[in-house]
């Protein structure tokens, strides 16, 4: 390059006041570099001179066509023709000014085809990096989803293995639970039956309290023929289990209980029969059928539970119904003594023919013996 050309150059190209200092830095850098090599292209001598040219050496076949071509290009470009110098269009975006610095020896040019392939390249690649890196970062979040699927899948076979075991374990219990109930519904029956035998022993106590009140009006009591039936059938149970402790004993107790309520039936009936009795001489027939019956409807239910008890065998329900029995007859015929004579004697007071005495007399009988037939009816 001539220094009329460089004037040119400087001219058309004029370099800002604030790149005045990094260019002079890059030329003695540059100078310095290419003192260097032809220091040691002096030394080398003969193996340096196919290098000279530097076009030769970057046309070599072992560099690529790219390389050959930019080379080439660049060559062509850096030369002094007026025809390819820069351009006020051709600026750099980089820094907003133009790049006019001469090139004039080998490692400014090497310096400059390096800055600019290396721009070449980084604009090639850019997309390829951007798009390797975009792959980069989805294959590390593939990687951070499969470590979590994998703890996912060790929790679920956890939660799996724990749930078997719980399953296996539930069963086990519900089965010990089925025994245990089946157990507990043999023990309550038990404990039932435990209890009711245990009933039939301590109603003693209380059923013998009962009936040892005084006076023979606790017949009365609605407990009365509830607590006989009780006594009764703990003396059947006694009975049946004889080889039990004390069973001896509790029966003779329990039968003297029965006994006992026996014989206040049949003296509260006595008692009764005899009020009524002593009653009848001052009463009408109609008068005394409302009284008896009015006294039937107090102690049928007495009378009632002493013949159902008649009809066993090794009680003495017998003799009380009997007596009771008796005693009944016993008042009606101290009634019947009193106003049968008196009755007959005014029929025959209204009759003169015999006949007619007679027939009114069977007449009367008939039905004083249909009237206590109901009235014995209304008791037993």
């Amino acid at each position: 390059m001539t220094s009329v050309q460089h004037e040119e150059w400087e001219q058309r190209f004029v370099v800002p006041e604030t790149m005045r200092t990094g260019l002079a830095q890059l030329q003695e850098a540059s100078l310095q570099v290419a003192a260097q090599m032809q220091s040691l292209n002096s030394q080398r001598g003969s193996e340096l001179a196919p290098r000279a040219n530097p076009l030769m050496h970057y046309g070599s076949p072992k560099l690529s066509a790219r390389r050959n071509a930019s080379l080439l290009t660049l060559a062509r470009a850096a030369s002094p023709s007026p025809r390819l110098a820069p351009r006020a269009d051709t600026l750099d975006p980089a820094y907003g000014s133009p790049e006019i610095t001469a090139i004039e020896t080998t490692a400014q040019f090497l310096e400059w085809y390096a800055h600019v392939e290396g721009r070449l390249a980084a604009d090639q690649d850019a997309e390829s990096l951007a798009f390797a890196s975009h792959l980069h970062t989805r294959l590390d979040e593939c990687t951070r989803m499969e470590e979590t699927v994998n703890k996912v899948e060790a929790a679920l076979d956890t939660l799996r293995g724990d749930y078997e075991r719980v399953g296996e374990r539930t069963g086990g219990v519900r089965m010990a639970c089925g025994v245990l109930q089946t157990r507990q519904g043999r023990l309550a029956q038990m404990a039932g039956e435990i209890n009711e035998r245990l009933d039939v022993y301590g109603s003693l106590g209380p059923i013998t309290q009962f009936f040892n009140a005084p006076g023979d009006s606790v017949c009365m009591d609605p407990e009365f023929l509830p607590s006989l039936e009780r006594a009764e059938r703990a003396l059947e149970f006694i009975e049946a289990h004889k080889d039990a402790r004390d069973s001896e004993l509790y029966a003779m107790r329990f039968a003297q209980c029965r006994s006992r309520a026996l014989t206040l039936i049949k003296m509260h009936a006595q008692r009764e029969f005899r009020r009524l009795g002593a009653q009848s001489n001052t009463n009408s027939a109609s008068s005394e059928h409302v009284r008896v019956r009015a006294a039937a409807t107090r102690l049928r239910p007495l009378l009632m539970a002493l013949q159902q008890r008649g009809t066993e065998i090794h009680t003495n329900a017998v003799q009380v119904l009997a007596d009771v029995e008796a005693s009944y007859f016993q008042m009606r015929r101290i009634w019947l003594h009193a106003h049968v004579p008196q009755s007959l004697q005014s029929i025959e007071k209204e009759h003169t023919d015999e006949a007619a005495v007679l027939r009114d007399w069977c007449a009367f009988v008939m039905g004083v013996c249909a009237d206590e037939g109901r009235l014995y009816a209304e008791f037993f």
